[in-house]
């Protein structure tokens, strides 16, 4: 008899080159985004980047309204800026760098100041050590940026799809006026954020908007100092956001945007709120726990038992695919008995109903459920394995040969806890986390 699962995170689950070999992460992932209705990520996790975030896009909301003139102007000086989606990126990297260089330079010294996920600091501190200040430039550019591809994956890239999915703007970054009119009501009540929001106006209209006229704007940080507005920017900035803990308008505001304050998401927030610090995440437990809580919501609780009754099969499916690459999976002939048993309890949790909705688990449930003897099964697991790593560009972590003999092209060796499939099977965990984690990190940084 199988034992109940249980959540063990694990650093020995998240190697590099791959880290899902079953192709189980959209599977997953529909689910959880189906329960926080596509808010929440793995890595948009931290609210004071959704309020930088928040911030910066208000202070270019304010700047199309109120100085569209100036715009127009830039765009037609500066070759890079070809539309409002150019200058607007353009704006956001500027505005990512400038808070880089203003957290090492001013706060990186200071204890009071929390520089914990302000991301392009290590970069912008490379740059200090091997540069003057003179030849440090800012350049607003969508290509542009401390880090690679921050566009994608910076402040703005990490965030985007969640704030898209609040309605803050679409993916040319065109604002939804309804959406601004009230975030433009409430932020005008945070002085000193207005404050800040005025000087990086005047910073913008006064001076990176009459650069020189070029590919795209720029501004070195001594001129940034010379022209006096380094001090009172990096005063605010520091004063607004460089703690974690917000003004309470703001924690209520991203409480209720992140759909926090009902149903599932609510109750689930409320759970993982009474783990202490670092007390791990037991995701079956809570899971549970919340159908207490929504029995008076039944499409909301319908929501929590899908991924009850999935993710045991799923966790025994990335299982099997992490044993067969482990580099001590040698024969199929030595581990005959503890395959069947592995197999048993696959097919045994495959007993919910499909969703037509998400081909990956029709998929998944085919090739993991495949009917005749160990082998043929076996050959049925490999060649998902395989077609799913050749389809997203990749190669296969392992491949069954005709003589029983298990080739490893990628070999992560499992944990001692779990590296046989006896201790797997008398204590199996969660493998796909729900965003739990995110929503622990929410709520920490909301409190």
């Amino acid at each position: 008899m199988v034992k109940p699962f249980f959540s063990i995170p694990d650093t020995d689950l998240t190697q590099e080159s791959s880290f899902d070999p079953m192709g189980i992460m959209p599977i997953w992932i529909h689910y959880g985004q189906r329960l926080f209705d596509d808010k929440l990520t793995t890595i948009a996790n931290d609210v004071r980047v959704y309020s930088f975030n928040l911030f910066h896009h208000y202070v270019i909301y304010e700047l199309f309204r109120k100085h569209s003139d100036e715009i127009i102007s830039a765009k037609q000086k500066f070759k890079s800026w070809q539309s409002d989606a150019d200058v607007k990126a353009g704006l956001l990297i500027f505005l990512e760098d400038l808070i880089a260089h203003i957290f090492y330079i001013e706060g990186v010294n200071r204890p009071e100041v929390d520089n914990i996920g302000i991301l392009g600091l290590s970069k912008a501190r490379q740059s200090h050590n091997t540069n003057d200040l003179n030849s440090l430039v800012i350049t607003a550019s969508k290509n542009s940026g401390l880090l690679k591809n921050q566009l994608n994956l910076g402040m703005t890239g990490r965030y985007k799809g969640p704030m898209m999915n609040m309605r803050y703007f679409d993916r040319s970054f065109s604002y939804i006026p309804d959406t601004w009119e009230h975030v433009s009501s409430f932020l005008e009540k945070w002085t000193d954020a207005i404050e800040l929001k005025n000087q990086l106006t005047k910073l913008i209209t006064k001076y990176l908007l009459q650069a020189e006229r070029g590919n795209t704007p720029s501004l070195s940080l001594q001129k940034i100092k010379s022209i006096g507005l380094w001090r009172s920017i990096s005063k605010e900035y520091l004063n607004c956001f460089g703690k974690r803990q917000l003004p309470q308008l703001l924690k209520q505001y991203w409480k209720d945007k992140l759909g926090l304050n009902a149903g599932a998401p609510e109750v689930l927030y409320s759970l993982v709120a009474t783990l202490k610090e670092k007390e791990a995440i037991e995701h079956e437990q809570i899971f549970r726990r919340s159908l207490l809580n929504l029995k008076d919501e039944p499409e909301e609780m319908a929501k929590v038992q899908r991924i009850l009754d999935i993710e045991p099969f799923l966790s025994y499916s990335e299982y099997a695919g992490r044993f067969l690459a482990q580099p001590t999976t040698k024969k199929i002939s030595d581990e005959v008995v503890s395959l069947n048993s592995l197999r048993e309890a696959i097919n045994n949790a495959a007993a919910f109903i499909l969703d037509r909705e998400v081909p990956r688990l029709i998929e998944l449930v085919n090739a993991m459920t495949a009917p005749g003897d160990l082998e043929t099964w076996l050959s049925s697991v490999n060649q998902y394995h395989r077609k799913i790593n050749q389809d997203r560009g990749g190669n296969s972590w392992f491949e069954i040969e005709n003589n029983g003999i298990v080739k490893h092209n990628f070999s992560p060796v499992l944990s001692e806890k779990f590296n046989t499939i006896e201790k797997y099977l008398n204590k199996p965990f969660w493998f796909h986390t729900y965003y739990l984690e995110t929503l622990r990190s929410i709520y920490q940084g909301i409190q």
